[in-house]
């Protein structure tokens, strides 16, 4: 049996109609549902943030092997234009 703790936290208006919504077609608590979500996101951050650590040192690693590029000017635009662009695309899904 795991043990459980109390949480307290501010919720957006919509979020907690979309918990009640829940509640009320499956007949389970709001608090249930609220659980199920953070539990879910928990996870799938982790896995995020696992993912880029793996990615950070696999770059270290090949700098440390002299695998490095040198930066200059077209290749620092090239890349802060891509962050641009990605930072589009992740705005405009939102």
């Amino acid at each position: 049996m795991s043990a459980t703790e109390s949480l307290t936290v501010r919720i957006k208006k919509p979020v907690k109609q979309g918990l009640g919504d829940l509640a009320r077609l499956s007949e389970r608590s709001m608090s249930y549902h609220a659980e199920k979500a953070l539990a879910e996101y928990v996870a799938r951050e982790k896995h995020r943030l696992e993912a880029l650590a793996r990615e950070i040192e696999t770059g270290i690693e090949s700098l440390n092997a002299g695998k490095g590029v040198r930066m200059n000017r077209k290749l620092f635009d090239d890349i802060k234009q891509r962050g641009r662009e990605r930072l589009n695309q992740l705005s405009s899904r939102k």
